[in-house]
């Protein structure tokens, strides 16, 4: 599969909830969803709405497409369709490894509406997962959606 615009989140708890939650929201625009969450035992895509496969609570891959032709596609031209507004996409996660690392600070975390300079802070916690979003690009409104729709399941 050809590469596609990757976007990085940092959440607390473990990410394959709030994943299974984006499917359930997901699926409901896109009734013939196929998605492969790597089991083995499945064919390598499967129907969300007729199979809901388990997703995997701490680290997973999970691939979804439109449809069937969308997967058949992802393997001709990648995230990219030509002719097409949406395409497929992957969500990986796993939990965070480091207790600790070094982040800069883009916008004002106290939101205060004051000017603000960003700045390096150090990040202490445990119990956080890395949540990687694969998109075809970084600002067409399909990609968008994709995003802001897996922050909104893990906001919950």
């Amino acid at each position: 599969m050809i590469t596609g615009f990757d976007t990085v989140l940092l959440a607390a708890g473990r990410a394959g909830p709030a994943v299974g939650r984006f499917l359930e929201q997901w699926g409901r625009g896109w009734p013939d969803m196929r998605i492969s969450v790597g089991d083995p035992a499945q064919p390598p895509f499967v129907s969300w709405r007729d199979t809901r496969p388990d997703v995997p609570e701490a680290c997973g891959e999970v691939l979804v497409a439109r449809d069937e032709r969308m997967v058949s596609d992802w393997d001709d031209h990648g995230y990219e369709i030509p002719g097409s507004a949406a395409g497929p996409f992957a969500l990986l996660y796993q939990p965070c490894p480091a207790p600790q690392f070094e982040a800069l600070v883009q916008r004002d975390p106290y939101a205060r509406g004051l000017p603000f300079d960003p700045h390096p802070v150090t990040v202490v916690a445990t119990d956080l997962s890395l949540i990687t979003i694969v998109t075809p690009d970084d600002d067409s409104e399909f990609s968008q959606s994709v995003i802001n729709g897996v922050i909104a399941a893990l906001a919950r």
